[in-house]
């Protein structure tokens, strides 16, 4: 049982879950369920949730854009003394500056770097796993344009975010000064 709590936890994603042939930890009579949709928190004259609104979900593919339609009759309430908001990433928002600025982008597990539009193509054909790309100095394929964190590595723990942030400000010290007083941390001792 989670941290004593009872009776149940209830974990609802919009898209699909990915399957997990044995749990990573303990689990007590988990519901876990894939496409559902939030669709209102309901509380008391105190403002305290005390309940949960939702709606089963399907997505299809139209016109080469993912799209997401309620599925008529499967709406359901759940009873609630807590909700927390667990919000995942996908990548960095390709539109806007990343577009403006030209940086490569790169698809985790593959070596080949595209363009904001490239990607967005990738993207329309469901491949998902993306970041900025950077070199050791978390410089991106743009002189004086930096990365760190979830936009360089993908979704990680936020030690790393912090470890990558501090070293990107090292680097851009020493991209802007010649030189960097600013102390590093090797990486391994950034988890310890």
């Amino acid at each position: 049982n989670r941290q004593g709590v009872s009776p149940r936890i209830h974990q609802f994603e919009i898209v699909n879950m990915q399957p997990r042939p044995t749990p990573v930890h303990e689990e007590a009579d988990p519901d876990c369920r894939a496409n559902i949709l939030t669709e209102r928190l309901m509380g008391d004259e105190q403002g305290c949730v005390q309940a949960l609104q939702a709606v089963r979900v399907e997505w299809e593919s139209v016109d080469g854009q993912m799209t997401m339609a309620r599925i008529p009759g499967s709406e359901f309430t759940v009873k609630v003394d807590l909700v927390l908001l667990a919000m995942g990433f996908i990548g960095p928002v390709l539109e806007g500056l990343l577009h403006e600025l030209g940086v490569k982008i790169g698809v985790r597990g593959q070596h080949e770097l595209r363009s904001p539009a490239e990607m967005i193509e990738q993207l329309r054909k469901r491949e998902s796993m993306y970041s900025v790309h950077a070199g050791k100095d978390f410089m991106t394929s743009e002189p004086g344009v930096f990365v760190a964190g979830d936009a360089k590595r993908g979704a990680s723990l936020v030690v790393w975010a912090i470890w990558e942030g501090r070293e990107a400000a090292r680097c851009i010290d020493e991209y802007l000064m010649g030189v960097s007083e600013l102390p590093t941390t090797p990486q391994a001792e950034a988890l310890l």
